[in-house]
């Protein structure tokens, strides 16, 4: 994909979609376990939040392999390392308030009598929009958004 923006949507975009299927999910799944609202909500974030990342790292690093290989055609891991370790540091405050926030969102949406599934989703169109607003200026700031290093693609030709 030429555009590293329209790019990394599509991996963010896809992440996101595998996080609200999990978040959902685990949501119907702990209410079967059990009917403690707060451990339901806690569990359908915590899935939905290694869910969205586990589907966004290898799509991101597919897509960028013109920024992540090396001259001898090896991938990059301490770069793609590097620019993840930047991308979460930047997004610490964002994730605690995610992490902290969504669940309350999710209990108040069960106890309110909406089903698991619905409730997690609920909890996710009222957080998500803040996330992916954020998430493009920072993925340009850290560098996850970049064109490739042009000396990288002269030694390529």
């Amino acid at each position: 994909m030429k555009s590293k923006y329209l790019s990394f949507a599509k991996n963010a975009g896809i992440g996101a979609l595998a996080g609200l299927a999990a978040g959902a999910g685990v949501s119907e799944l702990a209410d079967l376990i059990s009917d403690n609202h707060t451990a339901n909500a806690i569990a359908s974030t915590i899935s939905e939040y290694v869910a969205a990342y586990s589907a966004f790292l290898p799509l991101h690093a597919r897509d960028n392999k013109d920024i992540y290989t090396k001259e001898n055609g090896r991938f990059n891991w301490k770069s793609f390392i590097k620019d993840q370790a930047k991308l979460a540091g930047c997004f610490v405050i964002l994730d605690i308030v995610y992490l902290t926030g969504r669940p309350y969102l999710a209990k108040e949406f069960l106890e309110s009598g909406i089903e698991p599934a619905k409730a997690s989703l609920y909890a996710d169109f009222i957080s998500y929009p803040a996330l992916f607003a954020a998430s493009f200026p920072i993925a340009k700031i850290t560098g996850n958004i970049r064109k490739a290093n042009s000396d990288l693609n002269d030694n390529k030709t």
